[in-house]
């Protein structure tokens, strides 16, 4: 293209074939350049060394809970690698590609405080309620920080990681009366979604939230603007980070959260919050986690000072923020009810089963996403299975002593492999006879 067409037609069809060549490979290189700086800009790349190095601590700790579990549960890796740490682990929890993962059953989810924005595809685990960990059966933590969450004990301890347990997390399935299927879950309340249903399945009424008034007492880099219902927060300096500290009084006997729903989503880009309390840091990103941050179990009532800072925008909105106060004794009263109805059960690749025995007719309420492949039968014979909240597998259990079976088969699959082998057989039956009516 830099040669003039007169000069062109004095060249011979190898050069020129030349000239197209290194125009069509330097067009190549310009354009894997931009994609690749492109998806750097974007995403960022990960060293080779970041997925390793941690590998063989994690994975240790992640054998050492299935060594000590002989049944189902879930885990959560509070500091992942990447979005996919179940997969390379091989452990289940409720994030991504995991074992709750279907737009059903993310989109209940999100109603109950875990982020699951746009298409519901998936969810993401941290920053929700301890009420949240124990109905999904959070029963491990991995964390680089000490953990100071109620009900959860350092069990395991590998490189920089440790391994947490809690005593709180619920099994895959559980009896609950069957007004359950009656509660009230609003669309724009999780933590009223949140007391409802456990409250539902403890068959209790109790309050298990309160809100905290708190007090800036130091900011740094930060215009603090308050606007009716919603404080932005607005950079002094371009590309440092703000930062406020608060103070709150924690009552006795109380997990406290940092409340951060942000006015606006699309505002946050690769936005980040870090949490500093007690001299721990935590760092989120605030537009794909939950809204609830941990500020730590306070036995005593106490007095607590914690700074988050925001990075990534010049200013960002949230709703006022607020400290949440969750009561560890009504959270354990209603736990230890829910625990005497748990229904521990016996699961395969595509299966379930379990023994129960109750004196009365009972809802079945598992953790197992809802699909309208499932199957059940109640001592070898077929029986209706529901759906609780559009969202998780149940089932009617009569009074009495029983078994109950759950197997998995995706919808349409054996019409789809009965199609298949009928087209198969269709198509060599076809070319049998036409090989003896036309061979010559």
């Amino acid at each position: 293209l830099c040669i003039g067409f007169g000069q062109l037609g004095m060249l011979t069809k190898k050069k020129v074939a030349l000239l197209l060549l290194v125009f069509v490979c330097g067009e190549m290189a310009i354009n894997t350049s931009g994609m690749v700086r492109g998806i750097l800009n974007d995403w960022n790349y990960a060293s080779r060394s970041l997925f390793t190095d941690p590998y063989p601590s994690i994975k240790q700790l992640v054998d050492q809970a299935d060594k000590d579990n002989e049944t189902f549960f879930r885990l959560e890796n509070l500091d992942p690698v990447s979005s996919n740490d179940s997969i390379n682990y091989g452990y289940s929890g409720v994030s991504m590609f995991s074992s709750i993962r279907n737009r059903n059953s993310s989109s209940y989810l999100d109603k109950l405080g875990f982020r699951s924005r746009g298409t519901n595809l998936n969810i993401r685990y941290p920053n929700n309620t301890l009420l949240m960990d124990a109905f999904t059966g959070i029963k491990y933590n991995i964390s680089k920080q000490n953990l100071t969450k109620y009900g959860f004990e350092r069990v395991g301890e590998a490189g920089d990681y440790k391994l947490y347990q809690n005593s709180n997390a619920l099994p895959l399935a559980m009896l609950a009366e069957p007004s359950i299927n009656k509660i009230q879950q609003p669309a724009n309340d999780n933590l009223t979604s949140q007391k409802n249903l456990i409250n539902g399945l403890a068959n209790i009424e109790q309050n298990y939230f309160d809100f905290q008034p708190i007090t800036v007492i130091h900011s740094k880099n930060t215009d603090i603007t308050e606007n009716g219902m919603y404080t932005t927060f607005q950079e002094q300096e371009s590309n440092v980070a703000k930062e406020i500290t608060w103070q709150v009084e924690v009552p006795a006997h109380s997990q406290a959260y940092l409340s951060l729903y942000p006015a606006n989503f699309g505002e946050l880009e690769s936005s980040t919050a870090t949490i500093t309390v007690n001299g721990e840091q935590r760092e989120s990103q605030i537009g794909i986690n939950g809204q609830y941050y941990d500020l730590g179990y306070y036995d005593t009532a106490t007095t607590v000072q914690f700074t988050a800072s925001f990075y990534g925008t010049q200013s960002i909105s949230f709703q006022n923020p607020q400290v949440v106060t969750l009561d560890t004794d009504a959270f354990q009263k209603s736990v230890s009810k829910i625990q005497n109805n748990s229904v521990e059960m016996q699961t395969g690749k595509r299966s379930a089963q379990a023994k129960v025995d109750t004196n009365t007719a009972q809802k079945l309420i598992t953790t197992i996403p809802y699909d309208g492949g499932w199957q059940a039968k109640i001592d070898g014979k077929k029986v209706p299975i529901d759906s609780f909240q559009d969202a998780f597998v149940s089932l009617q259990v009569p009074e009495g002593k029983h078994t109950i079976a759950f197997t998995y088969w995706p919808q349409g699959f054996p019409l789809g492999l009965g199609l298949f082998i009928s087209c198969t057989l269709l198509f060599v039956g076809f070319d049998w006879y036409y090989e003896r009516k036309y061979a010559k």
